[in-house]
C-alpha cells in the first residue's frame, strides 16, 4: 500500500533505502523501546504497564523513541490528534526535552 501512494504521488524514495516502516504489532524493539520509555517517563506518573500499551498503539511516541535512540533523523507527526498529545509523547521520551529543537511549524 505504502509503495502506491509513492508511486501515485511520483515520489522518489524507497522504503528500506530512504526511510524504514515500523509495525508496533511485530517490530523486535518493542521490548527496547518500551522500557527505554519507562525509565524516562516514570517519574511522570507512567508504570510499565501503560508503558507498554502506548508503545503498542501511539506512533509518535516510537518516532519519538528512534530519534531518541539515534535510529532516526528526525520524524511527522500530528496528522491526528491534538498539538499537545504529541508534544507529550516527544518530551515524555526524550532525555534533552525542549533543548532538542523540537519545531512547532
Amino acid at each position: 500500500m505504502i509503495e502506491r501512494r509513492i508511486e501515485r504521488n511520483g515520489l522518489r524514495i524507497k522504503p528500506g533505502t530512504d526511510f524504514d516502516l515500523v509495525n508496533p504489532e511485530s517490530d523486535p524493539r518493542y521490548r527496547e523501546y518500551w522500557t527505554e520509555y519507562h525509565r524516562l517517563a516514570e517519574r511522570s506518573g507512567v508504570t510499565q504497564q501503560s508503558a507498554q500499551v502506548e508503545m503498542r498503539r501511539r506512533p509518535t511516541l516510537i518516532g519519538a523513541m528512534m530519534m531518541h535512540r539515534g535510529e532516526a533523523d528526525g520524524m511527522v507527526c500530528g496528522a491526528v490528534g491534538t498539538y499537545g498529545d504529541h508534544l507529550q509523547d516527544i518530551s515524555r521520551s526524550s532525555a534533552c526535552g525542549p533543548a532538542c529543537g523540537i519545531s512547532t511549524r
